[in-house]
């Protein structure tokens, strides 16, 4: 994760995968093949399904859809708006002390 470890890579990497959500829209993701091993072995949803597509719709504004797709979604996406926020405010507080 050495990648990562610099607010600039964050924020990037936070911008980049929110846009990326955002314009995809959760129709074209539930076309995508994605291989849930906890779905294959035990036969029932993992936690974590749906969670792209609920995040894709709660970015477009689709709260109560995005919950139908999973209710994290109230956590992971103030998580993923925290995590780039203090990524940003670090970088800024970096580049005003040079």
């Amino acid at each position: 994760m050495a990648a990562l470890s610099t607010p600039g890579a964050q924020l990037s990497a936070v911008v980049l995968g929110l846009a990326v959500l955002a314009s995809a829209g959760p129709e074209r993701l539930e076309r995508l093949p994605l291989p849930c091993l906890w779905s294959r072995v035990l036969g029932r949803p993992c936690p974590a399904c749906g969670i792209l597509r609920a995040t894709s719709c709660a970015l477009r504004g689709r709260w109560a859809r995005a919950w139908n797709y999973n209710p994290l979604v109230v956590v992971v996406v103030p998580t993923i708006l925290g995590i780039g926020t203090a990524a940003a405010v670090r970088l800024w507080r970096d580049r005003t002390r040079t």
